[in-house]
């Protein structure tokens, strides 16, 4: 039986998080193939969301539990290094002898990949990289490249993702495509909830977004079209479900919710904060939308919302353009144009029969397509492969 190590340091609750989830919940359950350990040395609020009983939640802090260091800004860096690097060093020390027990250990973002071999190079562990996405390849520097071509195994959750690994340098025969998959059968039990404290009307079109709240998810100008329609007499409310992410900017927040004050649309636009059950808010809406100005390797929030049967609309960029099938289960829209926004909400808008069409359509692609247990079979059969 393989001993799994799942190491990550989280920041913040998203996408890769709930798919990271579903992993550890399929593959915790297959038997005598494999025990699975959970690390996360930040101990984020998402060990938390770990119920099952066969999963170990490890526990190996690192000092300072400080998410957001400062590393990018290049006058701080050399100053950060020499007070944090011994900190560092002797956590790297710590690291390697508790990695000695485990077969594998299986990364998803690019910190805990780098200290995974730098601990390596004493270990010689199997490593699996699960890469969830990259705004461009430029993005994969030298040392990253590096630690991805020494992965045994890269899996890839989209085309898009495969091809700016490609671009990047990585050796293409390390890449395999795997999409992201959700848990069908769980979802379908989830039982409907409407936002609380809010102003839900199942008469007006109920439109949702789940998103980490920054300037790239393109909530501004969602927001903008919404106005739009609203003066235009369409009864339409739009709901938002995130925060922003920790060291994120909560000025973009603010702008958003002035400009909501502002254009009297407190009756029609609602930011619900961080929630804990985004399937059974999305059961209560009509559409979703995912409407980002910069790359989405996948878009977990469009296959969920397919899987539960509703439309999506999203940008015609990265692997949202995998997801969503133009004119048959929700539409493409060019990244940050407003009016298409509104020409395609509008079409949706009267629930027509073009409407359940694209809700049957949503449901036999998010069955064909993104099946957690196809996923997870598919791993699976990965990390077989290099024992």
């Amino acid at each position: 039986m393989k001993k799994i190590l799942f190491f990550d340091f989280v920041t913040s609750v998203g996408g890769v998080q709930t798919v990271l989830l579903n992993i550890l919940e399929k593959m915790s359950n297959m038997g005598n193939y494999y025990t699975i350990s959970y690390l996360d040395p930040y101990n984020n609020q998402f060990t938390n969301k770990i119920k099952n009983a066969f999963v170990k939640k490890e526990k190996l802090p690192i000092w300072p539990q400080k998410t957001a260091l400062g590393w990018q800004n290049k006058r701080t860096r050399f100053i950060l290094l020499l007070a944090m690097g011994p900190f560092y060093l002797f956590y790297l020390l710590k690291l390697t002898m508790f990695m000695k027990k485990f077969d594998l250990i299986y990364c998803n973002q690019k910190k805990s990949l780098i200290i995974t071999h730098l601990v390596n190079l004493l270990l010689r562990k199997k490593v699996v990289y699960h890469a969830h996405g990259f705004n461009k390849s430029s993005d994969i520097g030298l040392l990253f490249k590096h630690c991805i071509n020494r992965s045994d195994i890269v899996i890839a959750v989209s085309k898009d993702v495969v091809n700016k690994l490609i671009e990047s340098g990585v050796y293409a025969e390390k890449i395999h495509l795997v999409y992201n998959g959700v848990d069908i059968k769980a979802i379908d039990k989830i039982k409907v909830s409407v936002p609380k404290n809010y102003d839900y009307d199942m008469k007006n079109f109920n439109l949702f977004i789940a998103c980490s709240i920054h300037v790239g998810k393109g909530l501004d100008i969602l927001i903008s079209a919404i106005n739009e329609l609203f003066k235009a007499n369409y009864k339409i409310n739009l709901y938002i479900a995130g925060s922003v992410p920790k060291g994120g900017s909560l000025l973009y927040l603010t702008e958003l919710e002035e400009y909501v004050n502002k254009n009297n649309l407190m009756n029609n636009v609602f930011f619900l904060g961080w929630q804990e059950n985004i399937i059974a808010l999305m059961k209560s809406m009509d559409a979703v939308i995912l409407p980002s100005i910069v790359e989405e390797s996948f878009g977990m929030v469009l296959a969920e919302a397919m899987a539960i049967g509703r439309p999506v609309i999203g940008s015609d960029i990265g692997g949202i353009k995998e997801v969503i099938d133009h004119e048959k289960n929700g539409y493409l829209t060019k990244p940050g144009d407003k009016n298409e926004i509104k020409k395609y909400l509008i079409k949706l808008l009267d629930k027509n029969k073009l409407y359940f069409e694209f809700c049957k359509n949503s449901r036999i692609k998010a069955e064909k397509s993104f099946s957690l247990d196809h996923q997870v079979l598919e791993i699976h059969r990965l990390i077989q492969s290099i024992f």
